[in-house]
């Protein structure tokens, strides 16, 4: 039996539309966007975590969204579990619902986190909280096969889509 927890998976990005507009103008003039989480400003960063985006990078996720994840969740019928909070300041909340209803499984559930952020293993009470959902819904499938990335299932078919050369990123 396999299984999947996914956690704040970027369907939709807040800000999406001003991406679209003003990403293209920005690469021309910076290289970086600076974080303006209020969480980096109470805590230093944890490994893992980083104070500014590189833009490129966002043409780049827009891309693989479109190319790669979205053709993919048809085509996942393992049980799952989407962890999604509404204060995420990255990912917008119905990324999760959307999620859930591309999905095929028969075994899925949307888990709403209250109060978590985009990053939510910056703190010791949030992340508990998600190894605690995560053992749990492991326990319920037995033996699981954890995902090749922290927080994306994908197949050949899906990576080589990601290879094929797109005009189209948002």
């Amino acid at each position: 039996c396999r299984g999947f927890v996914v956690i704040g998976t970027p369907l939709f990005i807040r800000r999406r539309h001003w991406h679209r507009l003003m990403l293209p103008l920005l690469q021309r003039v910076k290289k970086y966007h600076p974080k303006q989480s209020p969480l980096l400003k109470q805590t230093p960063l944890a490994p893992g975590s980083y104070d500014r985006t590189p833009l490129r990078s966002l043409k780049e996720l827009y891309a693989f969204i479109n190319l790669c994840l979205r053709p993919s969740l048809a085509k996942v019928n393992d049980p799952i579990r989407v962890l999604q909070s509404p204060d995420d300041e990255r990912i917008e909340p119905q990324s999760g619902t959307a999620i859930v209803n591309l999905i095929v499984s028969s075994d899925k559930k949307l888990i709403i986190l209250p109060s978590m952020p985009h990053n939510p293993f910056l703190e010791e009470s949030h992340w508990s909280i998600v190894l605690e959902t995560t053992l749990n819904f492991f326990e319920e499938v037995a033996s699981p096969i954890l995902a090749p990335t922290s927080n994306f299932w994908y197949d050949k078919g899906a990576l080589e889509l990601c290879r094929k050369p797109t005009q189209r990123f948002f």
